[in-house]
């Protein structure tokens, strides 16, 4: 089998060198109150403000656009809030959705979410390139022992067919679940992985990453589960006092053709 070598970096600048004349003249559009779209991309708000559904049009040498979408998620992108005593999620309820910044360069939202001793600030960004930028601001509204907080991409399976990023290299996904651990003595880097196929993918990244890395306590693992790819980012087990703000905040990209894999 194939691999392939390309670094995350080079990756994403050979795909948005393919694509730089249609990113010129790109700009973003929202329709209805969740739907955003862009060149070759839709991008649909779930009520938490993180991504729903991300399409792609991209043809295989992601130069041109087709008709013919191409979901990459299995299921809405989503955080858990588990706690340690009886191990069950925090259940969260979303207030209104609200959009800050409405340009054809710039749209941006933010929503508060509150659960059980937790709330979860989030805004988000879009650019005409498809770069997002998150800021996931938690904070513990009472004292709280949590068993972990995790952040999960769930891939639809016949897009996850490549990783890189994490020590791996382009290959097909494994059969079984990878495990990464983050290094806790870095802590100025983010962790950056790329999943996808020939036209369509998505690259995210992890920043900040002292709450990610909680210690060593937190990883990744990837793999199949149920319907869906999985990307199970998560931080490990943590006591938060009153008053305690923790960020999690992190990046995606969203990338169409094969020059997005290194071919």
């Amino acid at each position: 089998m194939q691999k392939y070598c390309l670094s995350i970096t080079l990756l994403i600048i050979l795909w948005a060198g393919a694509a730089d004349a249609q990113k010129t003249t790109s700009s973003l559009r929202i329709q209805g109150d969740s739907l955003i779209s862009l060149w070759g991309r839709r991008v649909l708000l779930s009520q938490q403000g993180f991504p729903q559904q991300i399409t792609t049009f991209f043809t295989a040498d992601g130069k041109d656009t087709t008709g013919q979408p191409t979901n990459i998620l299995a299921e809405n992108i989503h955080f858990h809030f588990t706690g340690l005593a009886d191990g069950k999620d925090i259940r969260l309820k979303s207030g209104a959705l609200a959009f800050m910044e409405r340009s054809a360069k710039r749209v941006s939202w933010n929503v508060t979410s509150m659960g059980d001793g937790i709330s979860v600030y989030v805004v988000g960004l879009i650019k005409p390139d498809g770069a997002l930028e998150y800021t996931v601001k938690v904070t513990a509204l009472q004292d709280l022992d949590l068993k972990d907080i995790v952040m999960h991409i769930p891939f639809q399976k016949d897009v996850a067919k490549y990783v890189n990023g994490l020590g791996l290299k382009g290959e097909y996904h494994p059969d079984s679940i990878f495990h990464w651990k983050r290094d806790p003595g870095i802590t100025n880097r983010p962790n950056r992985a790329w999943i996808g196929e020939d036209n369509s993918g998505l690259q995210y990244a992890l920043l900040d990453p002292s709450p990610w890395i909680n210690d060593g306590k937190g990883g990744i693992d990837i793999g199949n589960k149920g319907k869906s790819m999985l990307a199970s980012n998560y931080s490990g087990a943590r006591h938060l006092q009153k008053g305690d703000i923790l960020y999690y905040n992190f990046n995606l990209q969203i990338t169409g053709g094969k020059s997005a894999r290194g071919q």
